[in-house]
């Protein structure tokens, strides 16, 4: 069941976060704010290549996890989406991912709401920034792709 930000806040976030906390992966700061101690999550299917400078995105994916909305930091980042329809092309993507240098992660898509077995994805401040990037990576996987 997706929530609205009025009905969230209602809720005690405590009783949501309590198994982080149990489990060590959080922590109540002395100030009272509640820290992550790691910045990605071991037992992913996604091979992370850069950090989004500008954005704490595993905290807001954690967000939506764990109250079922998409966080508004979310909404104002530009995705390019790459579908590598082989384990050989997610391969060559991830060559890609290290070679540009760009936020990116690529990885096994499990979501059921997503098509494909695999994805990559790489991450923009504006609709610019995406454009640039979607022009970059295309030139990329067209030229990579194309040679095996």
């Amino acid at each position: 069941m997706k929530k609205d930000y009025k009905t969230l806040s209602r809720e005690e976030v405590i009783t949501a976060l309590k198994p982080m906390l149990e489990n060590g992966s959080m922590y109540i700061r002395d100030d009272g704010k509640i820290t992550r101690k790691t910045k990605l999550a071991f037992n992913t299917p996604w091979i992370h290549i850069k950090s989004a400078r500008l954005r704490n995105c595993g905290l807001w994916h954690m967000y939506h996890q764990l109250f079922g909305f998409i966080p508004s930091q979310c909404q104002e980042c530009w995705k390019v989406v790459v579908r590598p329809r082989t384990l050989v092309e997610l391969d060559k993507l991830l060559e890609i991912q290290k070679l540009l240098d760009l936020p990116s992660k690529c990885g096994i898509e499990k979501r059921e709401t997503v098509c494909g077995l695999y994805g990559g994805y790489f991450y923009n401040d504006s609709l610019e920034e995406g454009q640039e990037c979607w022009r970059l990576v295309r030139e990329n996987v067209l030229i990579t792709f194309r040679l095996m």
